[in-house]
């Protein structure tokens, strides 16, 4: 049953929220139901088209291009936002990868927060992974140690990442894309993990 606002009166939950580029334009993907677009900060919604309903989602807004990975799922809506495009996920030999926080670079690639895990052993590595050419192949840079959690941050250097560390002792930073990292050590263990950059 559809509300008076155009969302659903009942569902189970919310997986995934995104707001594109500070605009008024908002999107959410509810669970059994897709993906709905709010063009009026949220005041009335409308059913769009969506890749899959997965068990997981997570939808990242980054310059005017809206990202849903869930599942091992990469996908990506560009404006007027009506044809979902695939990107192929990344595969390494012997392990299995996490995709998170999906985002745009200047040169219209994409790079994409990865978390790695080697299929024999309890290692976990992450880093920044690139691709050019919608996934068909990729760029691994890999960070030193893993990282929990991250966001990008335009600044005058650029794109810049940020990305708490697996313990929550640590942040770490790269203004080229992975390819080289600040640690800066925290007071206290940030647990939960947020990030907040302004």
């Amino acid at each position: 049953e559809i509300a008076n606002d155009g969302l659903p009166t009942r569902f189970s939950s919310v997986l995934g929220f995104s707001q594109i580029d500070w605009t008024s334009q908002f999107v959410v993907s509810i669970e059994d139901y897709g993906l709905f677009e709010s063009n009026d900060y949220g005041r009335s919604w409308a059913s769009r088209s969506s890749p899959r309903v997965g068990s997981k989602s997570e939808l990242v807004a980054s310059n005017n291009t809206l990202f849903d990975v869930q599942d091992s799922r990469f996908s990506m809506l560009l404006p007027p936002y009506d044809n979902w495009q695939i990107i192929q996920w990344p595969t390494l030999p012997d392990s299995s990868l996490g995709l998170s926080s999906p985002c745009v670079l200047s040169d219209n690639s994409i790079a994409v927060s990865y978390h790695k895990r080697p299929l024999s052993e309890y290692n976990y590595r992450s880093g920044i992974a690139v691709t050019s050419d919608l996934g068909n192949s990729w760029t691994f840079r890999e960070s030193v140690e893993q990282l929990l959690y991250g966001v990008w941050q335009p600044s005058n250097q650029g794109l810049v990442f940020y990305a708490l560390s697996l313990w929550g002792d640590s942040l770490y930073v790269s203004a080229d894309t992975g390819q080289t990292w600040i640690r800066r050590s925290l007071p206290n263990r940030a647990m939960p993990p947020v990030i907040a950059v302004s």
